[in-house]
């Protein structure tokens, strides 16, 4: 989405696209927006020359309406995928299928015992823990194959 964000050539695309869609619903998208967008002008006290007045044609405007969803749902998927970081070492000993390297690997264990605020447990006991969970499953997993 950044990509999209920084290239005017990703934005057009997006905004021929909409275009396209909106055509394909019969929506006319001139007349909608003379319809429910009014011409923004600067007050005539200031100025009473029609030149400075600001114009904002459907192109500007669905130019900055997809900047706007695109600026949030950046930050919204940023402050997700740091949690993601965060959780991180608990995904990697944890993601399907199971394995015994991932549990081994001690500095998971002691990664995502950091995770911990209060009563943390000691990471060669919770390994050894988990170490046995795996093989269970590996003998409930043989089990249910039969």
């Amino acid at each position: 989405m950044q990509t999209i964000r920084s290239s005017p050539d990703e934005v057009n695309n997006l905004i021929e696209a909409s275009k396209k869609f909106s055509a394909s619903l019969h929506v006319n998208e001139n007349e909608d927006f003379r319809r429910h967008h009014r011409r923004k002008v600067i007050p005539k006290r200031l100025d009473q020359q029609n030149e400075n007045a600001a114009l904002m044609d459907t192109n500007e405007f669905n130019r900055h309406e997809l900047f706007q969803v695109l600026d949030v749902l950046i930050s919204f998927l940023e402050k997700k995928l740091s949690v993601l970081k965060i959780i991180q070492p608990l995904i990697d000993i944890f993601s399907f299928p199971l394995s015994k390297t991932a549990i081994m690997n001690y500095k998971n264990i002691e990664a995502a015992v950091l995770l911990y605020h209060s009563n943390k447990p000691d990471p060669g006991s919770l390994q050894g823990e988990l170490e046995v969970f795996f093989d269970i499953c590996i003998e409930k997993k043989a089990a249910f194959m039969e």
